[in-house]
C-alpha cells in the first residue's frame, strides 16, 4: 500500500476555492496533490502522472466528471485510477454515473 507521504492525488473541480481547500488539506496530512480546473486537465494529468486517487466533481463546463471517468476507465488514460465523487450540496448524481458505479463494484 502507497503511504501519505507517496500517494498521489489529483483533484479535477472547476471550483478554485474547493480545489485549493482540499489541497491544502492533503498536503499538511503529506499526500503528493496536483489540481485541475477542467475535465480536459485532468484527463492530462491523469495520463501524464497516474494518480493513485483522484477526487472528481462531476458538474463542471465541458469535458465533465462522468466523461473523465468513462475516458480513464475505458482506457483512454494510461492508467484507471480509484475515484472519489466531489458534488455541491444537495445535488443528485445522474443515473447512468449511479448504474456504471454500481457495476464496476460488483464485478
Amino acid at each position: 500500500m502507497t503511504s501519505a507521504s507517496t500517494a498521489r492525488i489529483l483533484i479535477v473541480d472547476d471550483d478554485a476555492g474547493i480545489r485549493e481547500s482540499l489541497k491544502m488539506t492533503l498536503e499538511y496530512e503529506g499526500y503528493i496533490v496536483d489540481g485541475a480546473a477542467t475535465g480536459q486537465e485532468g484527463l492530462n494529468l491523469v495520463e501524464r502522472d497516474a494518480p493513485d486517487l483522484v477526487l472528481l466533481d462531476l458538474a463542471m463546463p465541458g469535458i465533465d466528471g462522468v466523461e473523465v471517468r468513462r475516458w480513464s476507465a475505458a482506457g483512454a488514460a494510461a492508467v484507471a485510477p480509484a475515484d472519489i465523487v466531489v458534488e455541491g450540496f444537495g445535488a443528485r448524481l445522474p443515473d447512468a454515473y449511479v448504474a456504471a458505479m454500481a457495476a464496476r463494484t460488483s464485478s
